[in-house]
């Protein structure tokens, strides 16, 4: 049975050392989470028993002999050959079913948290879209347990609000200044990720003296501060993109550049 197991960094697991491309095998009854060698099908489900944590070893397995558990998430067996080691890269590919995600148990894209079925989270157990909090089920929220859309507050159900516990919408401002029309389009240049997989063949030598695993890792994750993501993201934008930035309501070029350090005539 082909599964996937997670090492501690020196390669150890309950104290026991492993290497790749070797076979062991135990004279005990394998019991899961009691006595045999352990070992997840899915990658995203090793994670529920090792911490995410790219220092951590990852490699494929196949397990034999007498298996227990091949329909659980986690399976233990008298017999193990370690296959190949599975760069982090790979690793995040393999964890998630959508695109980009830095974290794991993603079903969407671009999600840098855990458990997200949404695009272009930073939280964790998100089923809306552009959410950096937790839990929510709206769409680009900042706060955690929202219903609603747009909120920077707890645990509200309408949209756009900066409290806790609201049930009702505010009027909307855009640019400092109410808006009473209908929703706008949102381009997708205002919507960017703060982190980014660097494959090693793109890394820099500074990249690489600072990031001494990125041989086992395939790479590194940069994070980028808020402003140069922004301002990457709109330098990439369409010209349509642009008009759309500049139609959204009581548009303010300088009010724009301070937040996003992307100036537009």
């Amino acid at each position: 049975m082909k599964a996937y197991k997670v090492f501690n960094p020196n390669w150890t697991c309950r104290d026991f050392k492993f290497e790749v491309g070797k076979t062991y095998e135990t004279e005990k009854e394998p019991k899961i989470c009691s006595s045999g060698f352990h070992a997840c099908k899915k990658v995203a489900d090793c994670f529920s028993y090792y911490d995410f944590d790219s220092k951590n070893k990852v490699a494929e397995v196949e397990l034999f002999g007498t298996v227990f558990g091949k329909d659980n998430d986690k399976s233990c067996s008298n017999k193990i050959r370690i296959i190949r080691e599975v760069s982090w890269g790979e690793m995040l590919t393999l964890a998630n079913t959508g695109h980009s995600n830095t974290g794991h148990s993603n079903t969407g894209d671009s999600n840098t948290g855990d458990w997200n079925t949404g695009h272009r989270n930073t939280g964790r157990s998100n089923t809306g879209g552009w959410n950096t909090g937790d839990s929510n089920t709206g769409h680009s929220n900042t706060g955690h347990s929202n219903t609603g859309d747009w909120n920077t507050g707890d645990w509200n159900t309408g949209h756009s609000n900066t409290g806790n516990f609201c049930v009702k919408t505010p009027q909307k401002l855009w640019f400092d200044k109410e808006y009473k029309g209908k929703d706008p389009i949102i381009p997708s240049c205002l919507y960017f990720n703060l982190t980014v997989w660097i494959y090693d063949d793109d890394m820099t030598k500074k990249e690489k003296s600072e990031n001494e695993n990125y041989k086992t890792l395939g790479g590194y994750l940069k994070k980028l501060d808020y402003k140069e993501a922004f301002k990457a993201s709109m330098k990439n934008a369409t010209k349509d993109e642009i008009k759309q930035v500049k139609a959204l309501p009581n548009f303010n070029a300088s009010k724009f550049y301070k937040i996003s350090g992307f100036r537009i005539k």
